[in-house]
Parts: structure tokens; C-alpha cells; sequence
């Protein structure tokens, strides 16, 4: 009697152990599934490792520090004037730029224009253009273009925009309009999120060696 109690005891014991050690092996793996889903969210191919060893934002004093009284703000070797009153008119021809909607990155990825001047989009047969929201300047307009739509736009706000192909943003589709004098980059550095903090820090780089 004795020995079939002790025997019940000594199986439910092993019984517990063996549950015990199923208990710890699915901790272990939640644990290890929750470390690969944290990994996974961390690697972001599309923004350089100094997004995480400095988050802090570059002034629009600092960009301007070495800026001339004359400076070029399209891509071309046509300059403008920049008057120290930031309400004068900004004296350039009215130009036409091209981005070319590429397999997954828009080129070019960074535009330099004029106020007034006119990007126009095109080979977007798998691609849509839509500016990010708090990543264009404030007054601006935004704009949503539908797939496949080769679209033009107007931009007449200086600032930097901030627009993505929404079916490509996950694999880094993101690009960049600035428009004479970048007057919010700070806003833009403080609002950049996810995709759109590499092409932000790519940015202010061109900017600070501008």
C-alpha cells in the first residue's frame, strides 16, 4: 500500500518536473520570439547606425552658418538670390524637374528647386507619389497621387517635402523636395519616423555640406 502511494507521489513529481520544463522551454522561446521580433523592429536598412548614437537635431542656424548671401538652390549651376528679408521674392527662371519612379527608390532621391518651379513624375506604372504627413512645410499643400499616375506638382512654400510610394515605403521608397531655403528642417528632423529618418538624415548632410 505504502509502495503504490509512494509510487503515485513519485510520478506526479515527475509528472510536475516534465511540466515545469515545458513551462520554461515556451517561456524561453516567447523570450526569444519576443528578442527576433525586437530585432527585427530595430533593423531598419534604410537609416544609417547614426540615427541611434545621435538623435540630436541639426539647427537651420547651423545649415546657414556657411552659406553664402548667394547660393544655388536647384541642381544646376543657375544660381538664385537669397535676400536677408525672408518675405523677398527669390529670383529665378521657372524650371520643370523630372523624378523618375525606379524599381524601389525614386530618382533623383534628393531634388533641389526653385520656388514656383514644377516636379513632375513619371515611369510610375507600379508607383504612387504621396507627401508624408508633418514632413512639408506649414501652409503647404500636400498632394496624393494614385498608382500609375504621372502626376506634376507646384511648389511655391520654401521648406523641405518628404514623400514616399506607399505599396514601396517598407523597402525604403522615400525621397526628398527642397525648395530654396530648407526654413523647416528642424520640424522635419523632429517629425521623421520610421522609413523617412534615412532620407532625412541624408538630407541635412547635403545641406551642412551644401
Amino acid at each position: 500500500m505504502f509502495s503504490n502511494k509512494l509510487k503515485i507521489v513519485l510520478l506526479l513529481a515527475c509528472l510536475g518536473l516534465g511540466l515545469l520544463a515545458c513551462g520554461d522551454t515556451e517561456e524561453e522561446r516567447a523570450m526569444d520570439e519576443d528578442a527576433a521580433m525586437m530585432a527585427v523592429e530595430a533593423y531598419d536598412p534604410d537609416v544609417p547606425p547614426m540615427i541611434v548614437e545621435d538623435n540630436g537635431v541639426v539647427s537651420e542656424e547651423e545649415i546657414y552658418k556657411h552659406w553664402p548671401e548667394q547660393a544655388a538652390a536647384s541642381n544646376d549651376s543657375a544660381p538664385i538670390e537669397f535676400a536677408s528679408d525672408a518675405s523677398a521674392a527669390v529670383t529665378a527662371e521657372v524650371k520643370t524637374h523630372t523624378v523618375f519612379g525606379q524599381a524601389t527608390s525614386f530618382s533623383p532621391n534628393i531634388l533641389f528647386i526653385n520656388p514656383g518651379d514644377t516636379v513632375q513624375w513619371t515611369n510610375m506604372t507600379i508607383h504612387d507619389s504621396v507627401s508624408m504627413e508633418g514632413l512639408i512645410p506649414e501652409g503647404a499643400k500636400s498632394w496624393k497621387f494614385k498608382l500609375w499616375q504621372n502626376s506634376a506638382v507646384t511648389l511655391t512654400e520654401e521648406g523641405v517635402y518628404i514623400y514616399k510610394c506607399n505599396p514601396h515605403y517598407p523597402l525604403g521608397m522615400v525621397a526628398a523636395i527642397i525648395v530654396g531655403k530648407p526654413v523647416n528642417i528642424e520640424q522635419v528632423q523632429t517629425n521623421a519616423t520610421g522609413r523617412s529618418k534615412g532620407i532625412v538624415i541624408k538630407v541635412v548632410k547635403a545641406l551642412v555640406t551644401k
